[in-house]
């Protein structure tokens, strides 16, 4: 599992985004799913594939709040 995470204070936005190797694809994890359910914590949205996905939105301070929840899921 890969998660990178930038705040961009001249965009006024949060960045996250989630890859996932081929073997913990085929466990059953998607990273589309796992973003979805962290966006909110960034004050966005979030999606994609089973094997990367992005997610955004305006909360700066809201990453350190996705990873955790992040990796309360994992």
């Amino acid at each position: 599992v890969v998660v990178l995470a930038a705040r961009s204070q001249a965009e006024a936005k949060a960045v996250l985004v989630v890859g996932l190797t081929g073997d913990l694809v085929k466990e059953g994890m998607h990273a589309g799913k796992l973003v979805q359910q962290v966006a909110a914590c960034l004050g966005g949205s979030g999606g994609g594939r089973p094997d990367f996905a992005p997610a955004g939105g305006p909360d700066l301070d809201g990453i350190d709040r996705a990873f955790a929840q992040l990796k309360s899921l994992l």
